[in-house]
């Protein structure tokens, strides 16, 4: 007996280059991830609610794909349904002794759907997108796309945890969870076998990224799919379906969500209508809401926390208190799910930094100052601002007059030059946050022409 497969099977084909085939780098947050630096480490295993086995059946492409939509519908929805990929292996053109094309899956994901067991329910697929760059890989998944890589497995594949070192002639596809990036730029990978749990770590394999690129990938063996616009229901693929963007009011990309400010979602295609629901899953559940004509182009509001209908102009405002979790925006029309690609850090909610009082630069305590006697002051923060706020971009205004911000003095404290006057006046002073718009308002500071 074979001591890679022990008697499993494997099943994987070489993927034809498909000029019909979209790009995986060029999915909606994938471009983005790869424009930046990935996180070192993100990792999805946990969504993986059970370990499926395809016993020695040459299966592994239908059971890859399936246990991507099964990680992808628990993660996304809390979904745990059972799925038939021996079904859909014969139903594509399994014959029990070959393995069948991964495009030939996918096409039939898309145009029939993975079949639900004691059910007439089948999940659908949009669409598919395919890659053989490994950093492209890195990219989808931190982006919130499911990845399925195939490659020829290692000579120590069984015990789990490989090593790498060379390859055999057993192809193979799986299911890839996560990665980790902290040893190696190619990092490693993990995920679900299809061999039951008495395989590896609990079901359960990684490999090296180096293991997966020598040789040319594996002499053009290894490459990697994705699946987009997961479909329940078997509602038909809308033509354009996608969160292009997400931004400050004032139109600035971001990728930071605080708690109690507002944001703009850029999406196309959605046409929700009144009284339907639009969901934004998060690491702790399911938020809410209700839409009113949302069609192509709709600016979606958010802020970190739960949804709630706009219902002025159709658009979604998001309020609540921000999480710790890494959180990938979901809107549903119709049970169709549209994700945005782009995995958006929502930091704890802190207190908002408030101005305490004003100090001259020799740490006098203030409340007017000639701009002829000293032209530079410090604001002072109260105790709960902290080195992360000052580090963030800002700028800083006394009435609407902009100040020149000369140093930030930690852990509370921002150096400014006053601006030019021709009458003494008394104003409030505002530190406006430029990577969210928010503003930070404190008392008035009377500015003196001494000139006069």
């Amino acid at each position: 007996m074979d001591d890679v497969t022990r008697g499993f099977g494997t099943g994987s084909l070489p993927h034809q280059p498909d000029a019909r085939d979209f790009d995986m780098a060029r999915l909606p947050g994938v471009a983005e991830m790869l424009a930046g630096a990935l996180p070192s480490v993100v990792d999805h295993s946990a969504f993986v609610y059970k370990i499926l086995n395809q016993g020695s059946l040459p299966s592994c492409v239908a059971h890859s794909s399936v246990a991507a939509e099964m990680l992808y519908r628990n993660r996304e929805g809390g979904f745990k349904d059972t799925y038939d990929p021996v079904k859909v292996y014969y139903d594509v053109g399994g014959d029990g002794v070959r393995g069948v094309p991964s495009a030939r899956v996918l096409q039939y994901a898309q145009e029939q759907g993975f079949p639900i067991v004691s059910s007439d329910k089948r999940t659908r697929i949009g669409s598919y997108a395919f890659t053989r760059d490994l950093n492209v890989v890195c990219a989808a998944i931190a982006a919130g796309h499911v990845c399925v890589i195939a490659m020829m497995l290692p000579t120590d594949w069984w015990k789990g945890d490989s090593a790498g070192g060379s390859y055999t002639t057993n192809y193979h596809q799986v299911l890839v969870s996560g990665y980790d990036r902290r040893e190696s730029t190619l990092g490693r990978f993990r995920g679900p076998n299809s061999w039951g749990t008495s395989f590896g770590v609990n079901g359960f394999y990684s490999v090296p990224g180096g293991f997966l690129t020598q040789n040319n990938n594996q002499g053009g063996a290894f490459y990697a799919y994705t699946t987009v616009d997961f479909l329940d229901g078997g509602a038909a693929p809308d033509p354009v379906r996608v969160i292009v963007g997400i931004e400050t009011l004032a139109g600035v990309p971001i990728n930071r969500i605080t708690s109690g400010d507002r944001y703009l979602i850029r999406g196309k295609g959605f046409g929700a209508k009144a009284g339907q629901v639009l969901e934004g899953s998060v690491a702790t559940g399911m938020r809410n809401a209700t839409a009113i004509d949302l069609w192509s182009d709709t600016e979606i509001r958010v802020t970190a926390g739960k949804f709630t209908a706009d219902f002025d102009n159709g658009n979604i405002t998001v309020l609540g208190p921000a999480t710790t979790a890494q959180d990938t925006f979901i809107l549903t029309r119709e049970n169709v799910q549209f994700r945005s690609g782009a995995v958006i850090p929502i930091p704890s909610p802190t207190p908002k930094p408030a101005i305490s009082e004003y100090r001259s630069t020799t740490s006098t305590l203030i409340g007017s100052i000639g701009v002829a006697e000293n032209r530079e002051i410090e604001i002072v923060f109260d105790s709960s601002s902290t080195a992360d706020f000052l580090n963030r971009p800002m700028r800083a205004f006394w009435g609407t007059q902009e100040m020149t911000i000369v140093g930030k003095l930690l852990p509370n404290r921002l150096r400014v030059r006053l601006p030019s006057i021709l009458v003494s006046q008394s104003l409030p002073v505002a530190i406006v946050m430029q990577d969210d718009q928010t503003s930070i308002q404190g008392k008035p500071l009377t500015i003196r022409n001494t000139q006069i």
